[in-house]
């Protein structure tokens, strides 16, 4: 529930629409912790009273810049990717080529690690991290989506939206 995820969040023949909401435990945590020591700082326990306030801002603070959501935009008709990172106080965009991009690529983690990171290749090699950090599982069916959507075939359409998704703004 609290954990990183992508998924693809809408497809048609013409658009393919892949989303990745990551910082929700982290958030989650320092939301907890920024509680923890406002409730210090309240009842103040040992005289800390400004130093509990100013670890709980930081910890707030965290958690407000930790979370983002990043959308990828496939639109044939308009022969673009449209790269989008939303964070509470931020919204970056960035627009390229369709052509450019050669499919989606798993990278895996540094040494022997499990943990991997779903990505866009362009055919000038570089990566384009679609998540922001490298986790559990390798997401092979969404890469798999994006590359068949690539190759002019149609993706099957995502089941209806659960646990507060929306697919909103999608089309």
């Amino acid at each position: 529930m609290l954990k990183d995820e992508t998924w693809i969040a809408s497809a048609s023949p013409d658009k393919l629409v892949v989303r990745h909401r990551s910082g929700r435990l982290t958030s989650f945590l320092s939301f907890f912790f920024g509680s923890v020591f406002l409730a210090v700082a309240i009842s103040e326990v040992g005289g800390m009273r400004w130093v509990a306030v100013a670890m709980a801002a930081l910890n707030y603070l965290f958690a407000i810049m930790r979370s983002s959501v990043v959308t990828i935009t496939f639109d044939r008709p308009a022969g673009e990717v449209e790269c989008r990172e939303q964070r509470l106080v931020t919204d970056k965009r960035a627009t390229l080529p369709l052509r450019d991009f050669k499919g989606a690529e798993i990278r895996q983690g540094a040494g022997k690690s499990a943990r991997t990171r779903l990505g866009l290749a362009t055919r000038d090699g570089v990566f384009i991290p679609i998540e922001q950090t490298f986790s559990a599982g390798a997401r092979t069916d969404i890469a798999q989506a994006i590359d068949h959507w690539l190759a002019g075939n149609e993706v099957d359409a995502p089941p209806p939206a659960q646990d507060g998704e929306s697919g909103e703004n999608d089309a």
